[in-house]
């Protein structure tokens, strides 16, 4: 891409980013508050210290690993809203192996890893199949499968594998061993953080120097026209469904081996439905969605400090927010709509 076309590309979200953030100070002063110090805890205050800057850095992982699950399954055209209820199974999965699996360290964090994404894999299968061989809308089973997720789960750690005088819905911890490295001393900022950027690196070549990337594309542009190119459809989608659990089936065990240390009920504050905003902010581009998730990460910790150092209740901290997330996201939603639409214009329908 040219300089110019990356320049063009760049301005919109600048320009939204600028916007919100003339609305939000609107706002503030509305309520007689200087809008200075809100927009140096959002803006600037992460980046402050070492300590605020990791909290960043481990915010970012899951936020990163969801945007990828998400943005896989929208270039093939297909909706995994499912990303929560599979982040939950793969994360209870690395649990069970972090705390019943006897080896060396590498051993349990490997076998953690993969069990964690075969499980979110065949969770997000389900609603695939379903698409594929029933027409049901993988919008309606995949939302309705997180709650089933969620409460099984929930039912795992409070029934057969609540610990021996629990007072929480927790299991057993894992092993020490199993803890994912810290690279941050005195934080708890993790290895994590490099598995997911090498997963976004993986996840932009598969799309754009393979060929079942390039059969993934097609079928989300135009399922038709890829039928015609002699692309299983129905394949396809189902690569993709399983592509996408596998990455929130990997955020789930990441989450386990390097934040939590044991499954709780309720760790998710809801990254599968932030991962659609990522996503969307990044216009589905794997190499982007690093620094959309950057973002929202600052933005994240910025409000928890500004809750604190500033006049404004969290409450209107979480507006402002909300405000920035929502002009930025717009305008990235309508460049992924448009290019859909110019891209399915020129196709024979």
């Amino acid at each position: 891409m040219r300089r110019r076309d990356l320049l063009a590309e760049a301005i919109p979200p600048v320009l939204s980013l600028v916007a919100a953030l003339a609305l939000s100070g609107l706002i503030i002063a509305m309520l007689g508050s200087s809008p200075l110090p809100v927009y140096k805890a959002l803006l600037v205050s992460p980046f402050e210290s070492l300590a605020t800057f990791s909290e960043v850095l481990v915010r970012m992982v899951p936020l990163l690993l969801s945007g990828l699950a998400v943005a896989v399954a929208f270039r093939c055209g297909v909706f995994n809203l499912g990303v929560e209820g599979q982040l939950y199974l793969g994360a209870f999965a690395a649990a069970w192996v972090g705390f019943t699996l006897a080896g060396p360290g590498i051993v349990v964090i490997l076998a953690a890893l993969l069990f964690g994404a075969f499980v979110g894999a065949l969770y997000a299968f389900l609603p695939g199949v379903l698409r594929v061989y029933s027409g049901a809308s993988e919008i309606v089973t995949t939302i309705m499968l997180n709650y089933v997720a969620i409460n099984l789960t929930t039912y795992l750690v409070t029934g057969p594998f609540r610990p021996r005088n629990a007072a929480t819905a927790d299991s057993e911890p894992i092993a020490a061993a199993a803890h994912l490295a810290r690279f941050l001393p005195g934080s708890r900022a993790h290895v994590g953080l490099f598995i997911a950027l090498a997963l976004a690196i993986g996840l932009y070549v598969l799309l754009y120097q393979t060929t079942i990337g390039y059969e993934l594309r097609m079928t989300g542009a135009n399922p038709r026209f890829a039928e015609y190119g002699g692309i299983s459809v129905r394949r396809t989608v189902l690569i993709a469904m399983l592509l996408s659990g596998v990455l929130a089936g990997l955020l789930g065990a990441i989450e386990v081996l390097g934040v939590q240390y044991r499954f709780r009920s309720g760790f998710s504050p809801g990254y599968g439905f932030d991962g659609i905003t990522v996503a969307l902010l990044a216009r589905v581009e794997p190499l982007a969605i690093p620094l959309a998730a950057f973002l929202f990460a600052v933005l994240r910790a910025g409000a928890s400090i500004a809750a604190v150092d500033t006049e404004v209740s969290r409450e209107v901290v979480d507006v402002l927010q909300a405000i920035i997330i929502l002009f930025v996201t717009a305008e990235g939603l309508w460049s992924f709509v448009r290019r859909r639409r110019v891209t399915t214009a020129g196709q024979p329908s």
